[in-house]
């Protein structure tokens, strides 16, 4: 069962009674930031953002959500190039303007209105969840970052309402510098396990050969003074298996390297559910040193990923059988009834919403959000109930 006392609470009576509390990885969650279009064609959508900003120890990642909505209109929603980008620990590399999405049957799931961007554990492992429902599918992206650790790491998670013919995830990069744009001229290189890639090439990998790359620019190379630095990705799901052993879920990986942009285009198959990926930027670092150490790395975090419970630990720690018999003996006792009746009625509500878990405490993803949304009043409530319990003894 969850504790009696929320994070709050237990914050503060430690703080009075002296006792040390351990200081969690620094991650911060903005507040929403809406602001109106003053143009000549006010009053129009606004701008909506947010960020979640993980400050690792090595290397500080930020997670920038940019869309446009309308007050009027739950249904609008308009992105850019795309809606989630990764603006730091440098603009270059995973695109700072939206460098993952994904499509359901050749068509985008990410550019329908967000339903939540929340900070969903907070300690030594750091996690957001971003969530969609589109009418098609629910989908969420769940980032976490590690004290201590060079990378994020991510879940894409889709949960189709009907048949599947093929899904994908896109990743977008522009390594180390933006050629184009400031009118210059690259040289963009893919390393994989199955070969390195030239600018102007596309190639196919299967999941063994494609499990990890790394996107630099040989022009753009810090060591030279041009540039910021490479950037990496390792693909993960669970059970991925072997290096030679295509995986249960993965189809296939292209990778394309233009004079701009270079992709990573993951295609799963039908019954896939879940892929998993670690994210790096290298910020101003050299290409050689990062080449010569980025395969073993990508090995090693490649098996954490397989291994890993993506589980926020306030579900894998939550009792709903607990709290739903809290709630009966609240229920029996009039004096509670009188006092926290409606609160009783909505903590009711959310213990059915949330639904039953399965094993490891995960549930869907409409019933997570619903849980993780709903858990801090929650924690409020029973301790109040504890607290009436006391004085209604």
């Amino acid at each position: 069962m969850m504790g009696s006392v929320s994070a709050g609470r237990c914050r503060l009576l430690a703080w009075i009674l002296g006792w040390a509390v351990a200081s969690p990885a620094a991650v911060t969650l903005s507040p929403w930031q809406e602001n109106p279009d003053t143009g000549a064609n006010a009053p129009g959508p606004l701008h909506r953002q947010r960020y979640a900003t993980f400050a690792l120890g090595l290397v500080t990642y930020e997670i920038h959500y940019n869309a446009w909505r309308k007050a009027d209109d739950p249904s609008f929603c308009k992105v850019g190039e795309g809606p989630v980008g990764m603006p730091r620990p440098t603009s270059e590399g995973w695109y700072h303007g939206g460098f993952i999405n994904v499509s359901l049957d050749g068509r985008r799931l990410d550019t329908g209105p967000l339903s939540s961007f929340e900070l969903v554990e907070h300690g030594a492992r750091s996690m957001v969840d971003l969530v969609w429902h589109d009418p098609r599918a629910d989908l969420r992206y769940r980032i976490a970052g590690q004290d201590g650790d060079d990378h994020l790491t991510m879940e894409v998670t889709l949960e189709p309402h009907a048949a599947v013919t093929s899904w994908q995830v896109e990743l977008v990069a522009y390594p180390s510098y933006f050629t184009s744009w400031n009118h210059r001229v690259g040289a963009r290189r893919i390393w994989t396990p199955g070969g390195t890639i030239l600018e102007g090439q596309k190639a196919l990998r299967t999941p063994g050969d494609g499990r990890a790359a790394l996107l630099y620019d040989e022009v753009f190379d810090p060591a030279k003074g041009e540039g910021h630095g490479p950037c990496a990705v390792a693909f993960g799901e669970p059970a991925f298996g072997e290096p030679a052993v295509d995986a249960a879920g993965v189809e296939q990986i292209e990778y394309q390297a233009t004079n701009y942009p270079c992709y990573a285009r993951v295609r799963l198959k039908p019954d896939s559910r879940t892929l998993r990926l670690a994210l790096w930027k290298f910020p101003d670092q050299a290409n050689g040193p990062v080449l010569a150490a980025f395969p073993a790395r990508a090995e090693a975090v490649l098996a954490q990923l397989r291994a890993a419970d993506f589980t926020p630990a306030a579900l894998r720690s939550f009792d709903s059988a607990e709290m739903q018999h809290v709630l009966d003996e609240a229920r029996r006792r009039p004096a509670i009834v009188q006092k926290l009746g409606p609160r009783l009625d909505r903590l009711a509500a959310w213990l059915a919403a949330c639904g039953e878990p399965k094993a490891g405490g995960a549930r869907d993803i409409r019933a997570t959000e619903t849980f993780l949304a709903g858990l801090a009043e929650e924690e409020d409530l029973l301790w109040d109930i504890r607290l009436a319990e006391l004085l209604d003894f």
